[in-house]
């Protein structure tokens, strides 16, 4: 049967006993497991967060309103380039573009219609691991932009 709960790093150890009819133990094996030893799970893309932008209240902002679970929070990347979906349990993004933790409907800033127009919105737990994701792809009625020169 199947052992579940172990890894090649910390629960890699297993003890297996033999034990007669008085639960006295006749041998023992301890078995030191490694990667190889253990089926790891393919992994999952995350499902697809119910986010949708509207325009921000500063020039050149969008914001992003969605639900998020219990104990979880939200994470926002601005990008040029698409940004790929994660799979579950993967880490949050970091760096350049990088909101964490995002409020539902604040502002997101330095966004355009042509360049800057993707936005990573990630779901993510506790322990910032992706939980679900959405790509955005903005269009000119998602920016406020800014009031014309006169």
């Amino acid at each position: 049967a199947d052992i579940t709960g172990v890894d090649a790093t910390t629960n890699r150890y297993i003890g297996i006993y033999e034990v007669d009819s008085n639960n006295k133990v006749v041998s023992f094996k301890l078995i030191i497991l490694t990667a190889g030893d253990i089926k790891v799970p393919a992994p999952v893309t995350a499902p697809t967060l119910p986010a949708s932008p509207s325009p921000g209240t500063g020039p050149n902002t969008t914001k992003v309103t969605t639900p998020v679970g219990a104990g979880n929070h939200l994470v926002t990347k601005v990008s040029s380039t698409l940004i790929p979906t994660p799979n579950v349990g993967d880490a949050a993004p970091t760096g350049a573009g990088v909101t964490n933790p995002y409020t539902p409907g604040a502002d997101i800033t330095d966004v355009d219609a042509t360049t800057n127009r993707y936005i990573g919105i990630y779901e993510v737990d506790s322990n910032n691991k992706v939980v679900s994701f959405k790509l955005i792809i903005l269009t000119a009625g998602d920016i406020k932009v800014p009031a014309p020169v006169t």
